[in-house]
């Protein structure tokens, strides 16, 4: 007998990583043009914690840490 194991499907895992990234470019334009336009280093923080963020929960699975099930 041989089990069959499930995976997820590629799709929506390629689809979430892209949206992510386009995310994260969007950001940067505007915390460039934030900084050539205007002078506040309080919207350029905002910015940066929101970019952080995002890649702390998409790239590096910092939400996984705290889920009860033990997958590595």
């Amino acid at each position: 007998m041989t089990q069959k194991t499930q995976t997820k499907p590629r799709k929506p895992i390629y689809r979430q990583g892209i949206i992510v990234a386009v995310a994260l470019m969007i950001l940067t334009l505007i915390e460039y043009y934030a900084a050539l336009y205007t002078n506040s280093a309080i919207l350029l923080f905002l910015l940066a914690i929101f970019k952080g963020a995002l890649v702390l929960n998409y790239f590096m699975h910092i939400t996984s840490l705290w889920s009860s099930k033990e997958e590595h």
